[in-house]
């Protein structure tokens, strides 16, 4: 390979750091960040904000087990996501998924409407 391909490689590479971030840590919004990147990257300034997004970015997770015991994912947040489910009690949890349901019918009722 010429020096001049090279360079150019390593320049599309970099252009597509955001994009790249995001899918490796499979944030919820990676398609956004990828096609802002696409898009509109070569501002500069829209780069700069999707690099941003795809570091702070939530991960998808896997859907809540009924289950009380966590399971490890080799999710980035694994250590804090397992100190705070080690400091709930049962009670929390009850309270928890108690709120989940109310939240789950409110949305089932909007989406009746």
């Amino acid at each position: 390979m010429e020096q001049g391909q090279i360079i150019v490689m390593l320049i599309v590479v970099f252009y597509f750091v955001p994009a790249i971030i995001s899918i490796l840590r499979k944030c919820q919004n990676s398609n956004t960040i990828c096609l802002l990147t696409l898009l509109l990257g070569w501002t500069g300034i829209v780069w700069i904000i999707a690099l941003i997004m795809s570091m702070v970015c939530q991960t998808i997770q896997k859907n809540i087990t009924t289950s009380t015991q966590f399971e490890p994912d080799n999710n980035i947040c694994h250590d804090i996501e397992t100190e705070v489910l080690n400091e709930l009690t049962e009670e929390d949890i009850k309270i928890m998924r108690e709120r989940l349901k109310i939240l789950e019918e409110r949305e089932l009722k909007k989406l009746n409407l």
